[in-house]
């Protein structure tokens, strides 16, 4: 029974996410980077923490983890809490979400809203690692999957023995930057296979973008379920929305059904929430020099860091350009620069 039990007492004890608790021992730890258990515990533990003066959080995918914390502080000095999940579905995302806002202590969350709000499913998580739902409730009954969990107890007896490697300060956590792979997607290999996929769609019918839709409803399940209680259930939380840019490549070689899908999902939102004082919302696709320039990618959606500081700092001061309000001028406008972006890039 005690050989059965050590394990569990080790998860105690040396808690490596602090889920239960902040480090006992060693005090400059630092963070682990799986961002699907790491959440937990900076809910558990700071956010929740009368004595921590966090207010802020930020959700979103790997597209917003390069988002710089110290550029959001409260009254107190302090930077907001980056929950982020890569690849996290609208699902994961609300719930790691709705976790932090039962705290009651949250004033502000920045949320970035993509791809699977617009999804089918509203259920769906992540395929290869998904959110463990398990440290996301309040059901102690449940507790055992983590301090039984075999990579958990690693974890826990690399912070016995304060081994630090791969573990990050709070304003650095969750961090990447691939300079590499931002080198290959613009190198001239793949520029010429990118312009023939781009010549592919144009063959195809699917660019030009068309001016109007191809078809007349649209329906969003996933922001039905993952995201419009949370705005309705937390009124005195300000919720800023807002859709990250993605390359005028993408939108060119996924041609009418990507854009279209993409653009009614924000308007979606938009005439969800037009009644409510709380949520703000924001668009970077129109950014200058953003979707535009490929050097500002590694992939057809992942953009630099230097991207994540001007969204931040658009949000920070309330630049009114990037302020999402006329989706048909939005949409009309974003379509003829790609549709010139396509034709140029095309030859």
């Amino acid at each position: 029974m005690l050989l059965f039990c050590t394990p569990a007492a080790i998860v105690l004890v040396f808690d490596p996410f602090f889920v239960y608790h902040k480090p006992l021992f060693i005090k400059d730890l630092g963070f682990d980077g799986t961002d699907r258990y790491q959440n937990a515990g900076l809910i558990n533990s700071w956010l929740a923490d009368p004595d921590e003066p966090f207010d802020t959080v930020i959700i979103g995918t790997s597209m917003t983890q390069n988002f710089p914390v110290t550029a959001i502080r409260n009254e107190d000095g302090i930077h907001a809490l980056k929950l982020t999940l890569a690849g996290g579905t609208a699902k994961e995302q609300s719930s790691v979400l709705h976790q932090a806002l039962k705290t009651g202590r949250v004033k502000t969350v920045i949320w970035e809203v993509y791809s699977s709000f617009g999804g089918d499913d509203p259920d769906v998580m992540h395929d290869q690692s998904p959110l463990p739902l398990f440290i996301y409730n309040d059901s102690l009954l449940d507790d055992w999957r983590y301090v039984f969990n075999n990579d958990v107890v690693e974890e826990a007896l690399k912070a016995a023995i304060g081994k630090k490697k791969k573990r990050k300060p709070l304003e650095q956590l969750y961090l990447w930057k691939n300079e590499e792979q931002f080198q290959r997607f613009n190198s001239p290999e793949n520029v010429r296979a990118m312009k023939d996929a781009v010549r592919e769609s144009k063959q195809n019918g699917h660019i030009p973008l068309t001016m109007s839709p191809p078809q007349d409803h649209y329906d969003f399940p996933s922001v039905e379920q993952n995201l419009m209680p949370l705005l309705e259930d937390y009124p005195d939380v300000a919720f800023t929305i807002y859709y990250p840019p993605i390359s005028y490549y993408a939108y060119a070689a996924g041609g009418n059904d990507l854009f279209w899908q993409r653009m009614k999902l924000q308007e979606y939102v938009l005439d969800h929430t037009a009644d409510m004082d709380n949520v703000t919302i924001y668009a970077f696709d129109l950014g200058e020099d953003f979707g535009e320039n490929l050097a500002n990618f590694m992939d057809p959606s992942h953009y630099s860091p230097v991207i994540n500081e001007r969204i931040a700092q658009s949000i920070v001061t309330g630049e009114s350009r990037f302020l999402y309000r006329n989706p048909d001028a939005y949409s009309r406008t974003l379509a003829k620069r790609i549709n010139l972006f396509a034709k140029s890039f095309a030859k």
